[in-house]
């Protein structure tokens, strides 16, 4: 019978109230759980930890970003490695709380991840150019906010990037009227159509 060990690591890039700096603390904890939803929702992560563990107060933050990292021991005695192949979670920590009960102090951490931004942003009510190869379209639909800008857009599984207005009627070629939505449900949209 083979055996295997389960592991789970929280990274903190944390941001105190008083300091722009940023500051990396790895972090073990109790219990973590990761939901990866469906398109339309933000993956979640709630990560519990230990207080007398923790390294400084949470409420001292001013934003926090929660990456998680799962893998599989082999032996017990073997230790884990953080890097890139075992991240499954990268996002904003929305909410921390500290629950106080008489065995055991335990911060609560709860993040959703960077689509969470796209579906919390209203996208202004303005025309979209679909002449152009999707990839370009989005990337100039993001550039309309500023923390969005910097988002590297990067289509996969396809070989040559759809021109979302080819499969428009001439009429509707060149642009295409936004309705109120988030900046996630245009993209998504635009996509599907495509």
């Amino acid at each position: 019978m083979r055996v295997s060990y389960p592991w789970a690591a929280v990274v903190l890039k944390l941001i105190f109230e008083d300091d722009e700096e940023v500051v990396t603390q790895p972090v073990f904890p109790v219990e973590v759980t990761v939901e990866k939803n469906s398109y339309n929702e933000a993956d979640t992560a709630k990560a519990e930890l230990n207080f007398r563990e923790f390294p400084f107060d949470p409420r001292m933050c001013k934003s926090m970003v929660m990456l998680v990292h799962m893998g599989v021991l082999a032996t017990p005695t073997e230790s884990p490695r953080i890097d890139e192949d075992n991240l499954i979670f990268i996002g904003f920590v929305d909410v921390n709380t500290i629950d106080f009960d008489e065995n055991n102090t335990r911060v609560i951490l709860e993040a959703r991840d960077y689509a969470a931004l796209l579906l919390d942003t209203t996208y202004p009510e303005e025309a979209v150019d679909i002449g152009k190869p999707l990839k370009e379209v989005i990337e100039e639909v993001l550039a309309k906010e500023p923390p969005f800008a910097e988002i590297k857009v990067e289509l996969r599984g396809i070989e040559e990037t759809p021109v979302l207005g080819d499969f428009k009627s001439e009429r509707n070629r060149k642009q295409a009227s936004v309705k109120e939505q988030s900046y996630w449900d245009l993209i998504v949209d635009m996509t599907q159509q495509s």
